[in-house]
């Protein structure tokens, strides 16, 4: 997975020419409003996908036009009404929860929802996703009431330190990729992480 380039771009102009670039409908004429801006080729196709993940993006998530996304990691991320409800059940069937942990925590939908009412460990392997899931998680104001850690769980299980931790935790909560070869499966052998 690879981060949006854009996200290279100083944050202002960043956001300024997606603004500007979500006004135009037609996509050829956003290309060429874009090749005006002095930035580069590869820079103009991540900020017209990003327009177009953000404009899909608010079937699932209401501050959409400020997250950051990619086609695999917005197809994958639990929407706000399915992670609310999640959480809402954590609720019900526990009470109070302290902390959670959200292994395979993705862009952070989930990770998002429980932050809104809890503290939460992400764990993420990818850094990609990692540099989205921060962005998204400030989108919400939730940064705070968020750790993430950047590893593989089939590997941090194995290490005391983390270990230890988990007892200090009320819920942990997973959510596996359900792709396979970008083709949605329902093979657990399948899922990642396993």
């Amino acid at each position: 997975m690879t981060t949006p380039s854009y996200i290279k771009l100083n944050k202002d102009n960043q956001e300024r020419l997606i603004s500007e670039t979500a006004k135009i409908r037609d996509v050829d004429k956003r290309r060429k409003y874009l090749q005006t801006q002095g930035i580069t080729d590869a820079e103009i196709e991540q900020i017209i996908d990003t327009v177009h993940f953000r404009t899909k993006g608010r079937d699932k998530f209401p501050r959409a036009s400020k997250m950051i996304f990619t086609r695999p990691t917005l197809a994958m991320a639990s929407s706000k009404e399915i992670a609310e409800y999640r959480t809402w059940k954590i609720r019900q069937r526990l009470g109070e929860v302290k902390q959670a942990l959200d292994i395979g925590a993705g862009i952070g939908g989930d990770t998002i929802a429980m932050a809104l009412r809890w503290p939460v460990v992400s764990i993420e392997i990818d850094p990609d996703t990692v540099k989205m899931l921060q962005h998204n998680i400030s989108v919400y104001n939730v940064e705070k009431k968020v750790q993430i850690i950047q590893g593989d769980i089939t590997k941090l299980i194995h290490q005391p330190p983390f270990r230890d931790r988990l007892h200090s935790l009320d819920i942990i909560f997973f959510d596996p990729s359900r792709r396979s070869e970008d083709k949605r499966t329902v093979k657990t052998e399948e899922y990642t992480p396993p």
